[in-house]
């Protein structure tokens, strides 16, 4: 049962997003490659290696079993590793490959089934690439790094347009507005709970609910491609709770 208007906002976005999961026209992060189909960990890495090479990483190969360091396909400039399993990987597995790639100074790409938030949220602030996969060869960007190297592909066959660009960008600057929104609010909140005055303290933590309601709510909103109308869902739902805090404190 919703607690709070801001909160009803976000629940409507994810279920919006939810019921409106496959976008009406391809996104520069989606693609195929060549036609490959993926039923072992040897067919997901070859997936990889060969996705890797229409991004623009030509001599992306196979590295040789047992002494990866867990990286699965080394490119001049690149590593990836590869996860074959039907769980998302977590954060741990992401951070790993980061650590690998900057002893390389290389570009860290992962490949897997699905990610957990935390995961997607890490690889977002650390430039990290994930794509996931299907059974059918189907590759999906997921981080802002990710869909950055798809637009950027030589071989990428669905570019997004002007306007689709422009819409991406707008996306992005609001986000990160709202962001720096909500760091800047959440520092007066916790000025707010050592306040002595017990009225102050609650509606600190009034305003803590709806700034985590608005972290949410962007957070959610990654999954979806950077030029998606449905990101205004989200980011309605983030206005609305960055306003509710604001009148708390």
């Amino acid at each position: 049962m919703s607690t709070s208007p801001w909160a009803d906002a976000w629940q409507r976005a994810k279920e919006s997003a939810a019921s409106n999961r496959v976008p009406s026209s391809p996104s520069p992060g989606t693609a195929r490659a060549a036609s490959t189909s993926v039923h072992s960990w040897e067919d997901a890495e070859r997936l990889a290696a060969a996705h890797m090479r229409q991004l623009g990483f030509h001599d992306a190969s196979l590295t040789s079993r047992g002494a990866d360091m867990g990286v699965d396909v080394h490119a001049a400039g690149a590593v990836a590793q590869v996860k074959f399993h039907g769980t998302k990987t977590g954060r741990p597995d992401v951070q790993a490959l980061y650590g690998a790639a900057t002893a390389e100074r290389a570009t860290p790409l992962f490949y897997a089934t699905g990610y957990t938030l935390q995961a997607i949220n890490y690889a977002n602030a650390t430039d990290i690439a994930l794509f996931t996969y299907t059974p059918a060869g189907h590759i999906t960007a997921v981080s802002r790094s990710a869909h950055d190297l798809a637009r950027r592909s030589p071989s990428a066959t669905s570019r997004a347009g002007f306007f689709q660009r422009a819409r991406a960008d707008r996306y992005r600057q609001e986000a990160e507005r709202i962001r720096s929104t909500v760091a800047s609010l959440t520092a007066l909140m916790h000025k707010r709970t050592q306040s002595r005055s017990a009225a102050k303290r609650n509606a600190a933590g009034q305003a803590a609910q709806a700034l985590l309601i608005a972290t949410r709510s962007l957070d959610s909103m990654e999954f979806l491609p950077p030029h998606d109308r449905r990101r205004e869902d989200f980011m309605k739902a983030a206005r609305d709770a960055v306003k509710m805090a604001k009148k708390w404190l």
